[in-house]
């Protein structure tokens, strides 16, 4: 993972005039066709609006060579697929709203039925206190023995539609839920993506806090996988994430959360663990998916295996999201550095010995 801050010194402030001159910028220095769909990329990516590209980029960037072709179709299917999610949101929003809305018309409709009656009842107790004409006695019969059967109608049919909109409302609840679920998830590893990490991780901290529990984040690379890809290609590519998110999955209890952090780098938040107990489950993890043998799909052709790099910290009091995140961060960073394969926790590194004294729990 690259440690270095994105060279262009974007941020999110800039005006669109500046972003879109950074995305040309960066469409040149990454070696990119400047096709209407890699613009948009690096000009969301120049905006900060989509934090799961930047890993990705910001490597490239850092390593001062091109974006190669399997990264980036991962980005632009990553971008598709989160522009797809987001307009079925918007979609199922739209049309839960307009059921709602529609509800509460047949509940006003029912109002002014009931007001109806109410003012019938009204105008008949004023004439039945006079009335001294039998005709005239059938007649306010009449007539609230007819308002009465309307009212009964009108019951009957607001029933009846008041449940199809109950039903209505219920399945695009639930089809909401789906997609906004389907919307934290990565679709090529099923593994929380880079929003749901985000979400989950602040939520984490703050818990772990307020309890005094531990927690620890590993931050997890796959080693030469651009070579991998280059080698075997981009569907090989996908079958080696697919089977490192099977095997990080496996290796982690119910409750901790493993989440695709973008490209070829996962990330696990284990929840309740020290840094003891987080060198275990990592070391456990990487050992095996060392062991795993990689073959092609239809031929059968062994294409070795895929081994990962991984960086380990412990929540401290004073951590926020970034300051964690960029200490696990640094141990994978050392973990590469060491040969790759291997585990780096921050108790191993000189200069973050002393914040071992303040870990939270």
């Amino acid at each position: 993972m690259d440690k270095n801050p994105n060279p262009s010194s974007i941020s999110k402030g800039d005006c669109a005039p500046r972003l879109c001159l950074d995305a040309v910028e960066l469409i040149h220095r990454l070696n990119l066709r400047p096709i209407p769909e890699v613009y948009e990329l690096l000009y969301a990516y120049a905006a900060g609006t989509d934090e799961k590209i930047a890993g990705t980029i910001n490597r490239a960037l850092g390593e001062n060579r091109p974006l190669s072709k399997s990264e980036l179709n991962q980005l632009l299917d990553c971008k598709s697929q989160s522009s797809i999610k987001e307009q079925q949101l918007d979609k199922f929003s739209c049309q839960l709203s307009e059921q709602v809305s529609s509800a509460s018309s047949l509940v006003q409709k029912a109002v002014q039925s009931t007001e109806t009656l109410g003012a019938t009842l009204e105008n008949a107790e004023v004439e039945l206190a006079d009335i001294k004409d039998p005709k005239t006695l059938i007649s306010i019969v009449a007539d609230l023995a007819n308002a009465t059967k309307e009212l009964g109608r009108d019951g009957a049919e607001l029933r009846m539609k008041l449940n199809e909109a109950s039903d209505q409302i219920s399945k695009l609840k639930e089809d909401l839920e789906i997609t906004r679920a389907d919307s934290l998830t990565d679709s090529l590893t099923q593994t929380d993506n880079r929003e749901a990490f985000d979400q989950k991780i602040a939520a984490e901290i703050t818990e772990a806090k307020a309890n005094g529990s531990p927690l620890c984040l590993c931050m997890i690379d796959a080693d030469h996988f651009k070579n991998f890809n280059d080698t075997h290609g981009h569907r090989a590519g996908d079958s080696a994430l697919q089977l490192i998110a099977s095997v990080l999955k496996s290796a982690v209890r119910d409750h901790d959360i493993v989440a695709r952090y973008g490209g070829e780098e996962f990330a696990i938040i284990l929840t309740g663990a020290d840094l003891a107990t987080g060198l275990i489950v990592a070391e456990r993890t990487r050992q095996s998916l060392a062991d795993k043998k990689l073959t092609k799909r239809g031929t059968g052709e062994n294409l070795g295996n895929i081994t990962v790099s991984i960086g380990l910290a412990q929540l401290s009091t004073n951590d926020s999201t970034d300051s964690l995140v960029e200490r696990a961060d640094s141990c994978l960073y050392q973990a590469k550095n060491a040969g790759r394969n291997c585990v780096v926790t921050e108790s191993s590194i000189p200069d973050q010995q002393g914040d071992l004294a303040t870990r939270a729990g």
